[in-house]
């Protein structure tokens, strides 16, 4: 157990610092300055801007970014979620909302570049745990997989996956929900984790209709000695 490994003053520096905190980058959303393109479609409505760039988010497939979203009840997410995500009400919470089509958006995240150590990695072996919160239109159904894979140093192919998969039936109630994937007990050299979501709406309408993505959070936790 991680009590055994014998810890120096910049694991535990670590440790204090980098669990549970946020690895996931521009987990808001934020958008690039807009390209003419962009800018023409945030002329004729504000709320929607589509396939703009999002810094530190690689995309495939149309997506589209609303604020606030539209069709859900954002009275499903409660008040202490929004404002430890900094937002202040449902009307001033981006989402991004999938299409007909799918639409598959991915973050890479090097442990290296967070300065969170080999040893810890190794030794430790701290639990990945990914979350996000999902939302589906009243409307339509949808469907929605949320994917961690572990990669080891310079090494394209992932040595661990896990997947978590939701669908939902057409007609749905509208409301948000919180969905947790856990990885542990992964065991040496995983040095970058991969954070991957894919939604697509069921009824293959054209426009924006499927799985909308909010408050993707990628943490490290200490483990529990009956973790599985």
């Amino acid at each position: 157990m991680f009590q055994d490994v014998d810890l120096g003053i910049r694991e535990f520096y670590e440790i204090e610092n980098y669990f549970c905190k946020n690895l996931i980058q521009n987990a808001n959303f934020d958008l690039q300055p807009m390209n003419i393109a962009s800018a023409f479609v945030s002329s004729l409505s504000p709320t929607f801007v589509r396939n703009s760039d999002i810094p530190h988010w690689k995309t495939r497939g149309p997506y589209q970014r609303e604020k606030p979203p539209i069709g859900t009840e954002g009275e499903s997410i409660p008040i202490h979620i929004l404002e430890k995500n900094g937002i202040a009400d449902i009307k001033n919470m981006p989402a991004i909302v999938t299409s007909y089509s799918g639409t598959q958006q991915y973050q890479d995240i090097v442990l290296s570049d967070l300065r969170i150590s080999e040893k810890v990695m190794d030794e430790i072996q701290p639990v990945i745990v990914a979350e996000e919160w999902i939302g589906t239109r009243f409307d339509c159904g949808n469907s929605y997989i949320l994917e961690l894979q572990l990669f080891r140093k310079n090494c394209d192919r992932p040595v661990h996956t896990k997947s978590l998969h939701i669908n939902t039936r057409c007609l749905g109630n509208g409301v948000w929900r919180k969905v947790c994937l856990t990885m542990g007990h992964y065991g040496k050299g995983v040095r970058k984790i991969r954070f991957i979501r894919k939604g697509q709406d069921n009824q293959f309408w054209a426009g924006f209709y499927g799985t909308k993505f909010a408050f993707c959070r990628v943490h490290l936790q200490l483990p529990k000695a009956n973790y599985k």
